[in-house]
């Protein structure tokens, strides 16, 4: 597996309800956008919804994002939305993941005092299965999009070994930090960048993009 290129972190704004926000975070220089397919959450999008979207704004890659739904229903939506890839937010296994037929982002949620060592055990099974992995911050009552941020240092060496995004705290003040200290492949951003669940600020946005660009 390919190392991430250090010198473009990429830049991944999730949490896409509205065609507007999609048009200028693709104009401002996002690379994916990413929709949430899980229902019953703030940022929920129907697939139909984000078809929409998707067709009408077609420059950067989207990420279907679900939690512990059946491959087939994930690879169905996949069609429906056009995606580019699939990231996984639940507890789905390697064997699971590589029955999505696109490119996979499996999503991991970082337990307070969870060391380096720690976190590699818990990536490593899916080396070959994943083209990327997501690092968030672990809470009890939701599975992301919280703005909660875990101890980026325990993520300091991960770059080496995995194709990495940074998720959960990024906003447009720390994200020099984040790339500075994780040197990640690429930071997700959502509730860093809002002005309530699923409505972006575009300001905001353009300052992340800004912020993540000059970071290396």
């Amino acid at each position: 597996m390919a190392l991430p290129n250090t010198n473009k972190p990429l830049v991944k704004i999730c949490g896409i309800t509205r065609a507007e926000d999609a048009v200028y975070a693709s104009n401002s220089g996002a690379d994916f956008l990413g929709f949430i397919f899980v229902k019953n959450t703030p940022r929920y999008i129907s697939p139909e919804e984000a078809a929409q979207i998707s067709r009408k704004v077609t420059e950067p890659k989207y990420v279907g994002v679900f939690m512990n739904d059946e491959a087939d229903l994930i690879n169905k939506i996949s069609q429906t939305a056009n995606l580019s890839y699939i990231q996984l937010h639940g507890d789905e296994s390697p064997e699971f993941c590589a029955m999505i037929k696109l490119p996979v982002i499996k999503a991991f949620r970082i337990k307070p005092g969870m060391s380096e060592d720690d976190i590699i055990s818990l990536l490593y099974p899916y080396k070959n299965v994943a083209e990327y992995v997501l690092l968030d911050a672990w809470d009890a009552n939701a599975a992301g999009g919280t703005g909660l941020r875990f101890d980026w240092n325990s993520a300091a060496k991960i770059h080496a070994s995995f194709k990495m995004f940074l998720a959960g705290g990024i906003n447009p003040q720390n994200a020099d930090e984040a790339v500075r200290l994780v040197q990640p492949a690429g930071v997700d951003v959502s509730s860093g960048v809002e002005e309530s669940p699923g409505i972006k600020n575009h300001g905001k946005i353009k300052s992340l993009v800004e912020a993540v660009r000059k970071a290396r």
